[in-house]
């Protein structure tokens, strides 16, 4: 951890009885912030005593798990008292302040620049700690090991404005937030302070590469190029098998899990790198480049007992709503596929026309990510608790 970095953890409970739910009037009726330096501890009611904490401790990073939630309150507070919002990366002035969220709408960051009297600019930045501990607050505790457990209140009890918390309930949100402090703790000890475990872990491969090789492998793409490569990028497909929909299983079902699959397959298939090359019409294997993305016009249908395996981005909007494509009812379809979703298209589809555009392909090797990592997998394996936590997120991560 840097030696002379402020970081806290805070979090809000506020007031969701099915009176205020009914009303959609709502407020922070508690709050609790913890030092990671020792696991101190100091609460408060109002949202005007939070602001006046970071007036004595100065200019600081402060971690909320579930930003989202907790920050809307503290940005209707800001323009409740008049902070006017600035563009990110632009310098705050005293009772400015910006925000970092996605066209989503999932919150990263909210930065506010303190109003007081001091000549010292007093810079309070927000983050989402889980999108550094993807998980609960009460799977934190488990999967960490920690000493702290996650409590329980009466969630929808009934409160008003002028409520005061109870022990009880100070304690519970107190433990809240060591929870996520002491899990914290881990992770900056370990180096891992970014804004996102996703960016530490490309942190740490790129270090590992070197900027000469991260350059040469992984180069920066003109934006046009990058636009016509991102067209094929799609997630996995997870569904019920159309023959046993809504029926009912005698036999006995089976269960799979795959152990780290996006480090696996890292490690032991062929990966694009380099600058790729353009071509026209239909790939053909050249100078070694045998992984491509082609860009083809096809009018298909789902063969009989086959599984549709594309996932329309645009669902929503025509073709009878499909989410994947089974059918482009004698239509020609604009599509841009992966080496392997097209062999996919030939294997699930009946292809009724097709018509080969352009495309772009690519080097291919094994041997991008796998030295950097198995030592992470080796060590994920054989530690436990918090250790084990930090490596297993790491692997999935870099992906």
């Amino acid at each position: 951890m840097r030696s002379r970095q402020k970081i806290f953890v805070a979090d809000f409970e506020t007031a969701n009885s099915p009176k205020n739910l009914k009303k959609g009037f709502t407020f922070v009726w508690l709050w609790d912030i913890c030092s990671l330096k020792n696991f101190s501890h100091v609460s408060g009611k109002y949202i005007d005593d939070f602001v006046k904490f970071f007036e004595k401790t100065g200019s600081c990073i402060v971690w909320m798990h579930n930003l989202k939630f907790d920050g809307m309150f503290l940005i209707n507070w800001l323009l409740k008292n008049n902070y006017r919002i600035e563009e990110v990366g632009k310098a705050l002035q005293p009772g400015s302040f910006s925000t970092i969220i996605s066209g989503e709408g999932e919150f990263f960051q909210i930065k506010f620049c303190i109003k007081c009297n001091k000549k010292k600019k007093i810079i309070v930045e927000l983050r989402d700690s889980s999108k550094k501990i993807k998980t609960s607050v009460r799977q934190i505790a488990e999967s960490f090991e920690l000493p702290v457990e996650k409590g329980e209140i009466d969630y929808e009890k009934e409160r008003d404005e002028f409520y005061v918390a109870d022990v009880k309930e100070t304690d519970y949100c107190k433990n809240d937030t060591e929870i996520v402090a002491r899990a914290l703790s881990f992770l900056y000890a370990e180096g891992l302070d970014k804004l996102t475990i996703g960016s530490d872990a490309l942190s740490l491969f790129k270090n590992f590469c070197g900027k000469q090789n991260w350059t040469m492998l992984f180069p920066t793409q003109k934006i046009e190029i990058d636009d016509f490569l991102r067209k094929s990028y799609r997630g996995g497909l997870c569904m019920c098998a159309q023959n046993v929909q809504r029926k009912k299983i005698d036999k006995t079902v089976y269960v799979y899990d795959v152990n780290s699959l996006y480090a696996s397959i890292m490690c032991e298939c062929e990966l694009p790198f380099g600058q790729p090359e353009y071509y026209n019409g239909k790939f053909e294997k050249t100078n070694n480049r045998t992984l491509f993305i082609q860009h083809v016009w096809a009018c298909f249908e789902i063969k009989k007992e086959k599984t549709p395996h594309l996932i329309r981005k645009d669902f929503c909007c025509d073709m009878k709503n499909q989410k994947f494509w089974t059918n482009s009812f004698g239509e020609m379809i604009e599509l841009w596929l992966t080496n392997v979703d097209l062999e996919l298209l030939f294997e699930n589809y009946e292809i009724f026309d097709i018509k080969f555009i352009d495309g772009f392909k690519f080097f291919a090797s094994k041997n991008l990510f796998k030295s950097f990592l198995l030592p992470i997998y080796v060590e994920k394996c054989r530690t436990k608790g918090a250790r084990r936590q930090i490596q297993k997120s790491l692997l999935v991560e870099l992906y």
